[in-house]
């Protein structure tokens, strides 16, 4: 099973809106919006796609596609902002 975590190394600055990921590694930084924001506070502790949806349709009024955008989003992330853990091949 895949869960996602934030990478340890980057730091988020709050925004007006969302926020700023910055990762020091690679000097590079990404803004996200205010869904942004929450799914990277869901990710503190690794969480599954599925886990981090139901979260962002309980905390939002928005509740369409969210499976779909929180992939989307977690994907534009790898590696270098969000990690991947695959359960699978821990064993």
């Amino acid at each position: 099973m895949k869960r996602y975590a934030v990478n340890p190394v980057v730091s988020l600055r709050e925004e007006s809106g969302g926020a700023l990921l910055y990762n020091p590694d690679l000097d590079d930084v990404v803004l996200i919006n205010e869904t942004g924001r929450m799914i990277w506070e869901t990710i503190v502790q690794p969480q599954t796609a599925t886990e981090i949806a139901a979260y962002i349709e309980a905390n939002t009024k928005d509740a369409e596609n969210v499976l779909a955008d929180v992939e989307s989003f977690i994907e534009s992330l790898l590696p270098d902002f969000v990690i991947l853990y695959d359960e699978a091949d821990a064993k």
